[in-house]
């Protein structure tokens, strides 16, 4: 047998799971097996140390925790609602926050549309202002001195 096979055979026999048939092959393998005995020694020794500590549970004390969890629900309630009413405000306070911000998201975009608009009718009436320029014929400024200033130095 492989190792892990007779690890598992002494797990099993420790537990109470290893059938009437298999305990003599058991035997017989940790005769012949150093590692399994070894194996079989700490868990008997982890076995009997349980076993030796191991103490009956006494009924007052079962009836003790009974009425103590009673009492203490009443108390984890109020507890309990207490800490909620904190939780709720937070979770109000946050839902309300994120329902302005769409709102204001929302407001935003419609400005923003606006200003596209009045930035594409600003585009189109300065395309006609220069159409309009363009179209306008030609002048012709033509200057005549009429009145001339002649500065002479007299030194």
């Amino acid at each position: 047998m492989i190792k892990s096979d007779l690890q598992l055979m002494i797990n099993q026999y420790f537990d109470g799971c290893l059938d009437k048939n298999k305990e003599p092959v058991l035997f017989t393998q940790l005769s012949q097996n150093e590692e399994g005995r070894d194996y079989f020694k700490k868990l008997s020794s982890i076995q009997s140390v349980i076993n030796d500590t191991t103490e009956d549970f006494p009924d007052y004390l079962e009836e003790r925790i009974l009425y103590s969890l009673d009492n203490s629900g009443q108390k984890r309630f109020h507890m309990f609602f207490n800490k909620n009413i904190f939780a709720f405000v937070s979770y109000s306070v946050a839902l309300i926050l994120l329902f302005l911000s769409i709102f204001f998201y929302s407001q935003v975009l419609s400005y923003r549309e606006r200003y596209e608009t009045k930035v594409q009718q600003v585009n189109q009436q300065g395309e006609i202002m220069k159409l309009l320029f363009n179209s306008l014929p030609v002048t012709e400024v033509k200057s005549a001195l009429d009145n001339e200033i002649i500065v002479r130095a007299k030194m």
